[in-house]
């Protein structure tokens, strides 16, 4: 039997790339705070300011990868 042509709903496919752009948007932000923390981390000095912002961006950059999950997951369903 041969093989059938793979039939590919537009929709989801662009859904689908839009989705992994912005998880990895997140991720580059992620990428660029721990960047920051690490180079933080290696000042002498207090950085009692700069650490509680830094702090605050992991948890937002978190946040916007559960969220973009469960969005991911919850379409999934969906289909």
């Amino acid at each position: 039997m041969p093989l059938q042509p793979l039939q590919v709903d537009r929709a989801v496919l662009a859904l689908g790339l839009s989705g992994l752009a912005k998880v990895t948007e997140e991720l580059d932000r992620l990428a660029a705070h721990v960047a920051a923390a690490r180079a933080l981390l290696a000042e002498p000095g207090p950085v009692g300011g700069r650490s509680d912002f830094l702090a605050l961006e992991f948890n937002r950059r978190a946040d916007a990868l559960m969220f973009l999950g469960a969005v991911d997951c919850a379409d999934a369903h969906r289909a």
